[in-house]
């Protein structure tokens, strides 16, 4: 972004953040990130300074909410350890749909704070650059497990210190071991993840989800290990890896190979697909819910997490047929409508809430 864009965009964020936007301010926004790396990327660095701040909603709030975000931005350039990189990436229909747009108040002061918010993160984020060349020796500091976290309705692309790339899906968390760049390369998972690990023969890339551990030297491929589900799945794209179930101490292991999927519970054994349709599998990268032959509760579950919503349904969901949909780019107005359609219901829409029912 030029100068003079930079500016003008930061005072449509600070709108934005303050719940002053117009709808079409908002849209403009949307359209600048969709158009624009750089100010996808102001806007990434704004939502979390602005959310860690807790999100005030009163003068006084605000105030309060500054204080603890300029602690923030001191702590981010006195002692800041190296940081691998993380890129925050938003469902394109549904990025700015979560937070509900507000006719103009007269809270001016509470304006000002956060277009102050806003206007500093320039100087934070390059501050916070110019100390990821650090390292916890060199800052004095002790290594600690760094731990990577996306909300229901947010993704995110992470790039590790050993050059591995990892796509972590919604409502998904990714630990990484203080002892990350020793003998051995670990990391737990909690939810999705698309792994695309740098080969290294001397030290194994090791993925703990408490369902299955999954070993490799150097491949890509994605780990499903949410909370609501018991087993944990694992899709080969490219190389091979060993599976285990539940912990490492486990003897038993399978060696996956490229357009495998596993499927590993504790205390079961391995069930092995060959050749499984991958690309549906891995749509979620794209930005895409596929779903085949998929239960009720299997929706309402991907629902939940990709657009934070609480469903409740009237209606016994296991009388429900199983649906056959994908949806991309579709507003969640749209999606909530066409699921109404397929099963033949109604539902009503209070904030995040929604519930279905059968009409009368």
């Amino acid at each position: 972004m030029r100068l003079f864009d930079r500016a003008a965009y930061w005072s449509l964020l600070a709108r934005y953040f303050a719940g002053e936007s117009t709808r079409r301010e908002v849209d403009e926004i949307q359209a600048r990130i969709a158009a624009d790396k750089e100010a996808e990327r102001v806007f990434d660095e704004a939502t979390r300074a602005w959310e860690s701040s807790g999100k005030p909603r009163t003068a006084r709030d605000s105030e309060a909410a500054w204080q603890r975000f300029l602690g923030r931005v001191d702590a981010r350039t006195s002692s800041r350890p190296s940081t691998p990189s993380i890129h925050y990436l938003y469902p394109s229909a549904a990025a700015l749909e979560r937070r509900p747009v507000r006719k103009p108040s007269a809270s001016a002061y509470f304006f000002r704070v956060a277009a102050v918010v806003v206007a500093v993160i320039g100087a934070a984020v390059l501050a916070a650059q110019l100390w990821q060349s650090r390292t916890p020796a060199a800052a004095g500091l002790p290594a600690v497990a760094r731990v990577y976290h996306t909300e229901p309705g947010r993704r995110a692309s992470i790039q590790l210190t050993d050059g591995t790339q990892v796509r972590l899906n919604v409502d998904s968390r990714l630990t990484v071991s203080p002892a990350y760049n020793g003998s051995r390369r670990e990391v737990t998972l909690e939810g999705e993840a698309f792994f695309d690990v740098s080969r290294d023969t001397t030290r194994p890339f090791i993925i703990s989800t408490g369902k299955a551990t999954v070993q490799v030297l150097g491949t890509s491929f994605n780990v499903r290990a949410n909370r609501q589900e018991e087993a944990a799945a694992i899709a080969v794209v490219e190389g091979s890896v060993r599976v285990r179930n539940g912990n490492t101490d486990d003897p038993d292991s399978t060696v996956l190979r490229a357009g495998d999927l596993g499927i590993a519970s504790p205390g079961k054994h391995l069930k092995v697909q060959k050749g499984a349709d991958l690309d549906r599998l891995l749509a979620w990268r794209e930005g895409k819910l596929v779903f085949i032959r998929a239960p009720f509760n299997e929706v309402q579950q991907e629902l939940e997490r990709w657009y934070d919503l609480q469903i409740d349904m009237a209606v016994p969901a296991e009388r429900l047929k199983p649906l056959n949909a994908t949806f991309s780019d579709e507003p969640l107005s749209e999606i909530l409508n066409l699921i109404a359609v397929a099963y033949d219901l109604e539902y009503t829409r209070e904030n995040r809430k929604i519930t279905f029912y059968r009409p009368q």
